[in-house]
């Protein structure tokens, strides 16, 4: 494992912030209107619509976090349980079925751990720009939050006040795409434009290496050639 941020911690640095950001949603989503109950016959506050956005995109950033802790204990469980069948396997046929279903089972949620985190980032984008810009500007994912950070004339023609561009959001958001964001989306693009990004194990030498005590399921070839910079270049469980 390298000493890189994690997707939690990246993820969570674009709200650090929070001071900015907040500022930013007051003035670009509280509205006057009248109170007749109130001193002066007006009040100030979130505008009923954008509160409702509010509390939708805090639910969806909270799933997405959540489907990541969910996966990443199955995946365990995946690789516990291999362990136990390896070990309990009184022949190689046994050995090799609970080798090749661990394998494609732990494929397969890893898969989804990218889509999800995928999702997360763009979830946040979209809660950055509502923060900064208001309740017609949510549907602007990472890409175009990565594009406001980069180059101010994203939002030249938007009305004065804060921007992401030059704020201390941008920054993060520009440093979290350069540790793992942009790696991220090229890699869940090659899953779901060119091919899958399976196990091993059709190599030779897969199953040759099975056979050691100290084996571990390795990641696919193309997460650790895009993301093992991040995330590490070993699995996380033995198959003893």
């Amino acid at each position: 494992m390298t000493d890189r941020p994690s997707i939690t911690e990246l993820a969570g640095a674009v709200f650090e912030s929070s001071k900015e950001t907040t500022f930013s949603l007051m003035r670009a989503n509280y509205v006057e209107r009248d109170a007749w109950e109130m001193p002066g016959g007006k009040i100030r506050g979130l505008a009923p619509e954008a509160s409702d956005i509010a509390v939708a995109l805090r639910d969806s950033i909270w799933a997405r976090f959540d489907s990541l802790r969910f996966h990443d204990q199955l995946i365990t469980q995946v690789l516990g349980g291999i362990a136990e069948r390896v070990q309990s396997a009184t022949d190689d046929d046994q050995r090799f079925n609970a080798v090749w279903t661990a394998s494609w089972h732990a494929h397969y949620l890893l898969d989804d751990l990218v889509f999800n985190a995928a999702s997360l980032f763009d979830y946040i984008g979209n809660a950055v720009w509502f923060g900064f810009h208001g309740q017609n500007h949510i549907k602007k994912k990472w890409k175009k939050t990565y594009q406001a950070a980069k180059s101010s004339a994203v939002e030249k023609k938007l009305p004065g006040g804060p921007k992401i561009y030059s704020s201390a959001t941008g920054a993060v958001v520009l440093d979290a795409h350069a540790d793992l964001v942009n790696d991220l989306y090229e890699y869940r693009s090659d899953l779901i434009h060119n091919r899958l990004d399976g196990p091993e194990v059709f190599r030779t030498e897969f199953w040759r290496d099975s056979l050691r005590p100290e084996f571990t399921l390795p990641l696919p070839e193309g997460f650790s050639r895009r993301l093992g910079k991040t995330v590490g270049r070993s699995g996380g469980g033995a198959a003893r």
